[in-house]
This record gives structure tokens, C-alpha cells and sequence, in this order.
């Protein structure tokens, strides 16, 4: 199977070099818009192979897996799906649109193709899934940082909070997964997992704290159905090469494409 990847940052870069050890993938294609990253991981690992054009990428890939932006979802994804080429997505937040992630989906149907979002940061997602099934009468994500996490977050300048200062845990946010993932496109995309598996980005809530005393980034999802009720926490290491994402992020998109060139999955 030959592999293409949009984006060679932290994850991206991350990925190319864990598919470089993988019997299953032959080639690696990367695109990246600054050709300098891609060309740097050519150099360093022998089945990679530097993309010029988007085009050229799509045509050559058999699994396309998108590790840039949310821009990036709205500008390449549906092209990708429209040449019947499956599709992993790390941005996911980008899908709180409502008429992207329709669209992508009714194109994926008409080409026959499948649309992979891994867990990414959080645990207990296979039984939110699971628990959907006979219905979920509420869900719950807090979300716990350090403060540095959300140095950028146009949100948090907006509304003049003093991060470098906070000597007790604030509370950044409250309210809909739909708005969270609006605010924080870079910090909560496990609102969008969370939404996706679960009750949706309109009923899920989201709550968002900035913890001075942590180091970790902290992720809870409460969980109440016909079912019973669930509680899963993880306290997740920051990814070294970008601390706003955890480590284990990074680890699930790998574990994610595992599974998709193999032919054998644990967890279905």
C-alpha cells in the first residue's frame, strides 16, 4: 500500500517515520506547502518521497491521511474522497461544520470510499460508541491543561485572560461541543471525537479549564444512557513536538493506521 500524507508538522512527521517501519506501506507521499519539511523527511527516511502538487499525491496514494489543519479538511478531503481514495482525518474538529462532514460523507458513499477519525487524546470512545447505541441521555468532556497550552487561542486574548498569572484553576469555557471546538480549534479536538461518537456537537458539553498546578493535558468524559453510566479519565503527557496536543494523540493516529493497512484489528 502506498501512503500519502498532507502535512509534515509535529503529527505528520510523526506518522511518515511510523509508516517507514511498517511491512504493509511501500511508498509515503508528502505534501506539504512548505516543500522544504517534506524534503527533509525524504532525506532521512527511504520510502518517503517529497509531492510537489495535490494532485500528484491523490493519484499516486492509496490512503490519503490528512495531518494539517482544519483548513486543510475543507480544501483537500472531498477531492480526495471524489478520486475513491480512503481517507484518515486528524483534524477533526473541522467536521463540527455541518455541511462539510454531510458532504463528506455523501461523497465517500457515492465513490465507494471510507472516512477513518481516530480516538486520538481520550480513552473509553469505543464505549461511548457502543453506548449510543440504546441511546445516551447526556455526556460530558472537561478538559484540563497548563495554561501554556492555550498561549495563542484568539478567544482567550479577546477576553483579556492573564494566563502567565493564574495561581488557582480557571475555567476557560462552558457550554456546547459545537462552540468549544469554534473557540479552541487547536486545543479540543477530542470535542469533536466525543460529539462524533456520542450525542452530537449541539448536545454534547464541554468544559474547558486552565490548571497551573498541571503539567498534563486531562481529559474526563462522563457518560449517563439506557446503558448506565460511564466514567473515563486520562491524564495524557504533551506531545514534545507541539504541547498543545498530547502524546498520545500522535500514538493513536498510528495505532488508527495500523489497522487500516493490516488485516488484522483488535477493537472494532
Amino acid at each position: 500500500m502506498n501512503i500519502g500524507i498532507i502535512g509534515c508538522g509535529a503529527i505528520g512527521s510523526t506518522l511518515a517515520k511510523a509508516a517507514e517501519d511498517m511491512e504493509e506501506v511501500s511508498e509515503i507521499y508528502l505534501f506539504d506547502k512548505s516543500h522544504v519539511c517534506s524534503r527533509v523527511l525524504e532525506d532521512k527516511l527511504s520510502k518517503v518521497i517529497s509531492i510537489l502538487t495535490f494532485e500528484e499525491l491523490v493519484a499516486k496514494s492509496d490512503f490519503i491521511i490528512e495531518a494539517a489543519s482544519q483548513e486543510a479538511v475543507s480544501l483537500f478531503c472531498k477531492k480526495i474522497l471524489e478520486k475513491g481514495k480512503d481517507l484518515m482525518i486528524m483534524s477533526v474538529g473541522a467536521l463540527v461544520d455541518d455541511d462539510l462532514r454531510e458532504d463528506l460523507k455523501t461523497t465517500a458513499k457515492k465513490h465507494d470510499c471510507k472516512i477513518f477519525l481516530p480516538t486520538g487524546a481520550l480513552s473509553g470512545v469505543d464505549g461511548l460508541a457502543s453506548a449510543a447505541v440504546f441511546g445516551i441521555e447526556e455526556v460530558i468532556l472537561t478538559t484540563r491543561k497548563p495554561p501554556s497550552a492555550f498561549s495563542d487561542v484568539e478567544f482567550i486574548k479577546k477576553e483579556g485572560i492573564d494566563l502567565e498569572n493564574l495561581s488557582s484553576p480557571k475555567i476557560l469555557f462552558e457550554g456546547t461541543a459545537k462552540e468549544a471546538v469554534k473557540l479552541f480549534p487547536k486545543n479540543v479536538n477530542v470535542a469533536a471525537t466525543v460529539s462524533l461518537a456520542g450525542m452530537g456537537f449541539e448536545r454534547t458539553k464541554v468544559k474547558i479549564i486552565a490548571d497551573p498546578s498541571t503539567e498534563q493535558n486531562h481529559h474526563q468524559i462522563t457518560v449517563k444512557g439506557e446503558f448506565g453510566s460511564m466514567n473515563s479519565e486520562v491524564d495524557n503527557l504533551p506531545f514534545e513536538r507541539n504541547p498543545k496536543t498530547s502524546k498520545i494523540a500522535a500514538a493513536s493516529a498510528i495505532a488508527a493506521m495500523k489497522k487500516i493497512v493490516s488485516t488484522y484489528w483488535v477493537g472494532v
